[in-house]
């Protein structure tokens, strides 16, 4: 199984690669007004609205800095209706597979 790697402060997580449609750079996203903390808003893939989850920000209640090794990870979710969507998710260090 191939997982790509990334981390929270100190401690490293992984997603199944399979999982993984893209990683991107960190690129313009537009904000939701009133949405919680974690929900960074909505940024256009490839002519589709993906909403974006800051992980450090539900994790560690802290926004993710902007390094160079932040990136957004594109992810295939199953949504209530069984189709499957798009979700970005802002990670730290993401630089290993």
């Amino acid at each position: 199984m191939l997982l790509l790697v990334f981390h929270l402060d100190r401690d490293r997580y992984a997603i199944d690669a399979a999982q993984v449609v893209s990683v991107l750079p960190l690129v313009r996203i537009k904000t939701i007004p009133q949405a919680p903390a974690a929900v960074a808003g909505l940024f256009d893939y490839r002519g589709e609205l993906v909403p974006v989850i800051d992980l450090c920000q539900l994790a560690l209640g802290r926004a993710a800095r902007q390094l160079l090794s932040t990136r957004i990870i594109v992810v295939d979710y199953p949504g209530d209706d069984g189709r499957m969507r798009k979700l970005g998710l802002i990670a730290e260090q993401v630089l290993e597979t």
